[in-house]
C-alpha cells in the first residue's frame, strides 16, 4: 500500500502581539508575511508520512486539516522537534520520509 506523504511546516513566531503566541508550532499552511503584528518564518516544509486511516482534507472554513479515521480534526503538537498528531484519545508522533 502507497504511504500517503504530507508537507508539515515547523513554523517559529519571534515576535507577536501576544507573548504566549511566540515559539514553535507546526501548520499545513507555510508562514505568511510578516505583519505590524507578527513577525517569523517556517522552515520550508518538510515530508512526512500521514498514518494509515488518516486524510487531509477541507473543513467546511476551507482550511486544509487532517482527519482520523472517524473523521475527527486531528491537531498537529510540538514534541521535542517533531510534529505529533494528537487525538483526544492518542498521540501519533510522524514519521520523515527519508531523502531518495
Amino acid at each position: 500500500m502507497d504511504k500517503k506523504k504530507i508537507i508539515i511546516y515547523e513554523i517559529t513566531c519571534t515576535y507577536s502581539y501576544m507573548m504566549d503566541e511566540q515559539g514553535i508550532c507546526y501548520s499545513l499552511e507555510p508562514w505568511g508575511s510578516n505583519t505590524k503584528h507578527y513577525k517569523g518564518y517556517d522552515d520550508g516544509g518538510q515530508e512526512y508520512i500521514l498514518p494509515d486511516g488518516y486524510r487531509l482534507a477541507y473543513n467546511k472554513y476551507g482550511e486544509r486539516k487532517i482527519f482520523d479515521p472517524t473523521g475527527r480534526y486531528v491537531s498537529i503538537r510540538h514534541d521535542g522537534g517533531n510534529p505529533m498528531l494528537v487525538t483526544p484519545r492518542k498521540a501519533i508522533r510522524l514519521s520523515r520520509v527519508e531523502a531518495a
